[in-house]
């Protein structure tokens, strides 16, 4: 699934954003791969990041300010689909960020704390992303906004972009905070500048 959305600063449009959400073949992070048919060897995390690598580039040659920000599907950062695998540096090449759903909150259900397994597994996935120089943002569903609050802290101590929704859906800003949490007033021009975004996939209840 492709998702182009809009990056802005205040003044002006900054550049375009292009999120994929990456599902192979039948599997997506932490999950095993689904076999060949008899005869077959395939490499799908090879193909995946082929693939996406053509889009990055052909986005980039219509408009060299798209951003490019891999949405889930964190195993194929490296070659073996572990987080202390090598890093799958062509692959890495092509984007500019990356973006994981529950890591703290959300993965068994919405407002249910992710186990701690899982939730080692992405933070290993995303620390390797920041320290490839990519952007790093990570989506939780809570139900309380003192879960929000606890996902904003955490990925912030980590170096994670946060959103805490309370929708699955994505179709709304949630109410817990008067303003948006990391709130500041500079312009942002480059990726790794953005402190808060906000991920609403569904307009259906907004007026344009």
């Amino acid at each position: 699934m492709l998702r182009v959305g809009l990056l802005r600063t205040k003044r002006k449009l900054h550049a375009l954003v292009l999120w994929i959400s990456v599902v192979v073949l039948g599997f997506t992070t932490g999950c095993h791969r689904q076999p060949s048919p008899p005869g077959e060897l395939r490499d799908y995390r090879a193909e995946m990041r082929a693939f996406v690598a053509r889009i990055s580039a052909a986005a980039k040659r219509a408009n060299p300010d798209f951003v490019v920000i891999a949405q889930d599907g964190l195993d194929l950062l490296t070659e073996s689909g572990e987080p202390s695998g090598k890093p799958a540096t062509s692959y890495i090449r092509a984007l500019d960020g990356v973006g994981q759903e529950d890591v703290y909150y959300g993965y068994t259900g919405e407002g249910v704390e992710t186990p701690r397994d899982v939730r080692t597994r992405y933070e290993g996935f995303l620390d390797l992303a920041l320290e490839q120089g990519l952007a790093a943002f990570v989506t939780d569903y809570c139900t309380t906004c003192a879960q929000a609050q606890r996902a904003y802290e955490l990925a912030s101590a980590r170096g994670y972009v946060e959103f805490a929704a309370d929708h699955r859906d994505l179709d709304n800003i949630p109410p817990c905070f008067e303003e948006p949490p990391n709130v500041n007033s500079r312009d942002v021009t480059l990726l790794s500048q953005v402190r808060n975004f906000l991920y609403l996939i569904n307009p259906q209840d907004f007026h344009t």
